[in-house]
């Protein structure tokens, strides 16, 4: 899908975007202007405190300093369920590639577009999308032992469960074959 004179990763149902320092803002707000920036259907959303806490002391202060070229790594990106051009989730890394070039993902679904598939197909463009980038072997994610729907999304996408710690377990999909770290 291109908007803006920019692709981004698609499927036949939905693509994903990456925000801009602009469109982070506009995300935290509930009045619809990031809605309205991306040219989509105004549906309510609520960013949970801990989110919005994460975005404004975190991720905005990252896009702000950097710019765009680490934006992709540092920015939430939306999913849009692009026939009926509304949001449904959203999705991201959590910053760049570590030494070993895994990269972490995290992820989640509005409340209305629940187990409908729509965060197995946006777990899967990110992760081919992040298997183009240089210094991206493989991309893990941490999930409670007990959120089964995020198991399964993870499942689909051929992920596998290589550590648990109290009540959590890692996941990691290999996109590339392991450096050797020297």
């Amino acid at each position: 899908m291109i908007i803006n004179n920019i692709e981004y990763p698609e499927t036949d149902r939905i693509c994903i975007i990456p925000l801009t320092y602009e469109e982070l803002w506009a995300y935290l707000k509930t009045d619809f202007s990031l809605e309205t920036m991306l040219g989509v259907v105004h549906y309510p959303r609520h960013t949970p405190d801990f989110f919005r806490e994460i975005i404004e002391s975190s991720v905005i202060p990252v896009i702000k300093n950097s710019g765009n070229e680490y934006r992709c790594y540092n920015t939430i990106w939306v999913i849009i369920d692009k026939e009926k051009h509304v949001m449904v989730g959203d999705i991201c890394f959590k910053g760049l590639p570590n030494a070993k070039g895994e990269i972490e993902i995290g992820y989640g679904i509005y409340p209305d577009f629940e187990s409908q598939g729509y965060m197995s197909e946006g777990v899967r463009l990110l992760v081919k999308w992040a298997s183009t980038q240089p210094g991206v072997d493989a991309v893990v994610a941490e999930t409670d032992n007990d959120n089964l729907a995020s198991h399964r999304v993870l499942e689909k996408n051929k992920f596998r469960i290589f550590k648990s710690v109290d009540s959590m377990l890692w996941w990691r999909i290999d996109v590339r074959k392991p450096r050797k770290i020297l």
